[in-house]
């Protein structure tokens, strides 16, 4: 689908659940859902019924099935609140809420920072960060003043902590940002580096420290390898070896970062392979 298409998708869905929010907070409505209860008790029936016809009645562009889905979505918010309200889940709530504070601060960072980048250096370091790298800070009141402390990530390369600092200098001085007093303390942050899966592992030595740098995605394994004895006359293997034929869409980078410790123990039975570039 077109990126067009999906973000025009997404743009309704996001109106509609708007719609149903509004409606359901609206002081003039008396049905509202209870988490206590399941989203098929009669109670929260009526509700979902009441909401998708007052819907439908200001709103044609939805079939009732995906004004209901809406609806569905809403109660799962409502009974998610009312979770995370039990006392037993106050610890994991509180976690759970400053968590998402903590990304909203490091996206607004990320963004606000992208916005004064000014040279192409700067740009070619810059491409591929995410809000991963991006400090936690947060409010807090240090000897009665009221402070903003930063705590650096841990897996940050020095090139990019070196950029973060020069982005953030130039940030406050055209716009003010961060007038409270900053607190920068050494103790870093305990976050974990991003999954591999999320990342683009050739941008990895720019972002990462060097133990932090995270392993490719695609292994290379037998699915994608296949024996061949016959060799450029400048590359022939050693006697009693084989050499190995990647297919053509293997990725021949992912192999940085591998050795022959990497590769899962009896992968290739007991024979020997040499590796050959073609």
């Amino acid at each position: 689908m077109p990126q067009t298409a999906k973000r025009r998708r997404k743009a309704k869905s996001t109106s509609l659940s708007e719609m149903v929010r509004r409606l359901h907070k609206s002081d003039e409505n008396e049905k509202k859902y209870k988490g206590t209860e399941g989203l098929n008790s009669p109670h929260n029936e009526t509700v979902t019924t009441f909401l998708v016809n007052k819907v439908r009645k200001s709103n044609t562009e939805h079939p009732p099935d995906i004004i209901r889905a809406a609806c569905v979505a809403y109660y799962e918010t409502v009974r998610r609140t009312f979770v995370g309200s039990l006392p037993e889940n106050a610890e994991k709530t509180a976690k759970q809420d400053n968590d998402k504070r903590q990304r909203s601060r490091r996206k607004r960072l990320l963004e606000t920072r992208e916005a004064v980048i000014e040279t192409e250096k700067e740009k070619a370091l810059w491409t591929g960060v995410t809000v991963d790298f991006m400090s936690d800070e947060e409010d807090r009141e240090e000897d009665g003043i009221q402070v903003w402390l930063v705590k650096p990530t841990a897996f940050r390369s020095a090139e990019l902590t070196a950029l973060c600092g020069v982005l953030q200098a130039r940030l406050g001085k055209n716009t003010g940002h961060h007038t409270q007093l900053v607190l920068e303390r050494r103790v870093l942050s305990a976050r974990e580096p991003p999954p591999p899966t999320t990342y683009d592992y050739n941008r990895a030595p720019l972002h990462f420290t060097p133990d932090n740098i995270p392993r490719p995605t695609n292994r290379i394994s037998l699915s994608n390898i296949s024996t061949n004895t016959s060799t450029p006359h400048h590359r022939q293997p050693a006697p009693g070896r084989q050499c190995l034929v990647f297919q053509d869409d293997t990725d021949f980078g992912a192999l940085k970062g591998f050795n022959g410790a990497s590769l899962e123990e009896g992968a290739f039975d007991d024979t020997s392979y040499t590796l050959t570039e073609l």
